[in-house]
């Protein structure tokens, strides 16, 4: 996965080599615990809680351009909209957002590592 600076130019404007590494080490951890707090809210079967939490991370996900995850948060959504809560059903969705958070971290910590490095 790659993260598509370009998206968060188009909806935050020119930025300085601050704020846009601001923006994207606060994406980074808004990231790492809204994870959890979807595992989480699985876990205890909260959909209310995780339909709210999909539909953020959906949002914010295609503002830093991390496509695959938006498009897996879409369907989360989906998933409670329609009922199809099955075990099967949302552990394979669970499977499938952690492969695409883990890799939106990843390429949000390369980009972070590749500003620094430019900026040095």
């Amino acid at each position: 996965m790659t993260i598509d600076l370009s998206k968060l130019s188009q909806h935050a404007g020119h930025l300085t080599y601050a704020e846009e590494k601001d923006l994207l080490c606060t994406f980074y951890t808004s990231l790492v615990k809204r994870h959890q707090d979807i595992v989480e809210a699985v876990r205890l079967n909260n959909w209310q809680h995780f339909k709210a939490l999909t539909h953020g991370l959906k949002s914010s996900s295609l503002y830093y351009g991390a496509r695959p995850l938006h498009l897996c948060c879409e369907q989360g959504e989906q998933l409670v909209d329609t009922k199809q809560l099955g075990s099967d059903v949302i552990q394979k969705w669970l499977a499938d957002f952690t492969q695409h958070s883990y890799a939106a971290q990843c390429a949000l910590a390369e980009v972070i590592k590749q500003l620094d490095t430019a900026r040095d």
